[in-house]
């Protein structure tokens, strides 16, 4: 016979504090804490890492760095799917559902908070649709190289006097495939099929649009993502310093601050859209002799936000910029390499559209090169 054996609350108290600190697999006795991303060692969140990124952000009042950042950082993106102990979040799902960036956040205790509680795990497993092999990085570099100005081939391999890109905000390329379906950008299709690039993450314009200028990725660390002032010397610099006539044209904002190389168009006639001024203002400088032009098209970016980024109005913003594009197209001297470029995706939210996620349909874009 078997004696019976009295346990004492405090030792029932010990002993579950120490088995949650077994299952969670993720803090030691001092406090400090790991996470590792689909079981792999080398893809490891813990306090340092935690601590060199900038950026933090608060939602429903617990203030943490966004598990994207650290997935983007890794290299793991298009996300899908995430499972954190044994909670399964579809990643379309969630950026629809949710009017602000994705709540999930990683804690300085090294927790996950999801909007609603809090999840301990040692892993986090994470799911990812095809990543393009080249990102918005390579488009600096290539119209370099395209007007001889050193840089590197990797996007554009002929050379011109004469480059013009057409940036359509918000065209992503699920958004630019709807487009297409329905007929409604026959200018920017009959210049050839695109390449799929990965835009840089936030997917956001003040980001891509400081890339897209200087071929130089967002800074993690430093966390800042609100300046529109370029990270380092821009394509336009570069451009004026080897006697180069080149300008940013665009509506009344603009997602970075290109200093004197700037001239904004707004609605004067009050039809709704900037692009047809900033047509006319293209049509003219480049008339005068501009070497190289980035035409904004912010349109595109607006009307989705507030209706859904595949609603019918949105999808006529971008027909409208398609018919700028046409009107432009003829106005160019043979050998004018021209691209159409968009900075970002979008997807729907409650009540119109947004962008900013790791999500596919946010990430990925179209990039197409043309010679006139």
């Amino acid at each position: 016979m078997m004696s019976s054996m009295r346990i004492s609350p405090a030792a029932v108290a010990v002993f579950l504090s120490l088995l949650a600190v077994a299952v969670g697999g993720c803090i030691n006795s001092a406090g400090a804490w790991t996470i590792t991303i689909n079981g792999n060692p080398q893809y490891v969140i813990d306090r340092t890492v935690y601590d060199g990124f900038g950026y933090r952000l608060t939602i429903n009042g617990t203030t943490g760095v966004p598990l994207e950042q650290f997935l983007y950082a890794e290299g793991l993106y298009p996300v899908t799917e995430v499972t954190i102990a044994g909670r399964s979040y579809d990643w379309n799902a969630l950026a629809n559902a949710t009017t602000f960036e994705l709540p999930l956040l990683v804690t300085a205790d090294g927790r996950v908070f999801d909007g609603q509680g809090y999840l301990r795990a040692g892993n986090i497993n994470v799911t990812v649709a095809d990543r393009p092999a080249h990102t918005s990085l390579d488009i600096a570099p290539s119209m370099l190289y395209a007007l001889g100005l050193g840089g590197d081939d990797t996007l554009i391999q002929g050379r011109s006097d004469r480059v013009v890109l057409f940036y359509v905000d918000a065209m992503g390329y699920e958004r630019y495939e709807q487009a297409k379906s329905r007929g409604i950008i026959n200018n920017i299709t009959s210049l050839g099929a695109p390449e799929k690039l990965a835009c840089m993450y936030p997917s956001v314009s003040i980001v891509n649009g400081k890339t897209l200028i200087t071929g130089m990725p967002p800074d993690a660390g430093k966390g800042d993502y609100e300046s529109h002032l370029p990270d380092g010397p821009t394509v336009l610099e570069t451009a004026a310093q080897h006697g180069l006539i080149a300008y940013w044209i665009g509506g009344n904002t603009s997602p970075v601050d290109p200093g004197d190389f700037r001239i904004s168009c707004p609605d004067r006639n009050e039809n709704g859209y900037e692009a047809d001024e900033v047509t006319t203002e293209a049509i003219r400088q480049y008339g005068s002799g501009a070497d190289l032009l980035y035409v904004h098209y912010k349109d595109s970016d607006t009307i989705a936000h507030v209706y859904g980024p595949f609603s019918d109005e949105a999808m006529a913003s971008l027909e409208y910029a398609d018919i700028q594009i046409g009107r432009m197209l003829p106005c160019l001297d043979p050998g004018t390499i021209v691209i159409v470029y968009a900075d970002h995706g979008g997807h729907k939210v409650p009540g119109g559209g947004n962008h900013g996620c790791l999500i596919p349909s946010d990430m990925i874009v179209p990039f197409i090169v043309h010679v006139i």
